[in-house]
């Protein structure tokens, strides 16, 4: 990316300072700091939501600002979205209202600045725009098993980072709605995620290709996805992830054993671990399709 731009470079320092201070995204485990020293390049940590399968997990977020922060957000690779709004829906549970009510104030959406139109238009009017569009992404860096969450890229589906975002949000409006992401999965957005697959994405072994080929091959029983259709499966298989990769404290036995097998076949690890979740830990359907 070339040089970013005093006004983009000005706002993430003013932003980094603030979440450094903020006591309330202290208490969420959100942080964010530069990568190498450079205002376009970010680290962002994020723990796991309580009572969740994710919870006690560390998971790292690579940030790449474009030189047009804020009026246009750090974008999503590979398509497909969430949107903010439907991740608010337990109001009931006391975490998640915790989280609400920290995400209203600390990052909710102001109203939109008066020139955020006209300069959308200034950008688009660029011929370079496609191509910078892609530059600047947010995706997870730790694997995790989420059917929003590419496992493959670490893609992430949501709305605040495309036609949603309004100039006034900030990293902590990113932070916030990727933590409740996690808490509250969208499975019925999941098949968005790879509507546009990168060039090296051919593998169909990932939590939302399997969720996507679920909704393209619908059976009486597989109308919903696999997280309604073996919740039990998918709550064991996020809780691994995040224990192998995240540092969370669950351990499962059983699982780690078929790793090892399929390690010992000459499988490397990590497609190992993707391709038995995929296949809901069945050992003889994994070698099927490995080999």
């Amino acid at each position: 990316m070339t040089c970013m731009s005093s006004v983009a470079a000005k706002r993430i320092f003013r932003e980094l300072n603030l979440i450094s201070r903020c006591e309330d995204l202290r208490k969420c485990h959100i942080h964010v700091e530069l990568r190498n020293d450079d205002f376009s390049q970010l680290k962002g940590m994020v723990r796991g939501p309580p009572d969740t399968v994710y919870d006690m997990g560390d998971f790292e977020l690579d940030i790449v600002v474009p030189d047009s922060y804020p009026f246009i957000p750090p974008k999503v690779l590979g398509g497909g979205r969430t949107r903010a709004s439907s991740l608010r829906k337990d109001k009931n549970d006391e975490t998640t209202a915790v989280k609400i009510k920290c995400f209203r104030i600390i990052a909710g959406r102001k109203r939109k600045d008066p020139n955020e139109d006209q300069y959308h238009q200034l950008i688009k009017s660029d011929p370079e725009y496609e191509t910078n569009q892609d530059v600047s992404a947010v995706k997870f860096k730790t694997p995790v098993w989420h059917p929003n969450i590419s496992s493959a890229t670490g893609s992430i589906c949501l709305d605040v980072l495309q036609e949603e975002w309004v100039a006034s949000m900030s990293l902590q409006t990113i932070m916030l709605a990727i933590q409740l992401l996690l808490a509250n999965p969208e499975p019925d957005n999941t098949q968005l995620l790879l509507a546009n697959p990168e060039p090296d994405n051919t593998q169909v072994s990932d939590c939302s290709a399997v969720l996507t080929a679920l909704f393209a091959n619908p059976e009486p029983e597989s109308t919903q996805c696999h997280m309604f259709m073996n919740p039990s499966c998918f709550d064991m298989t996020a809780r691994y992830w995040t224990a192998l990769y995240a540092g969370g404290p669950y351990r499962n036995e059983e699982f780690q054993e078929k790793v090892r097998k399929l390690v010992n076949m000459g499988v490397d690890e990590r497609e190992s671990c993707v391709t038995l979740s995929s296949c809901d830990w069945c050992l003889e359907t994994a070698v099927a399709k490995l080999f």
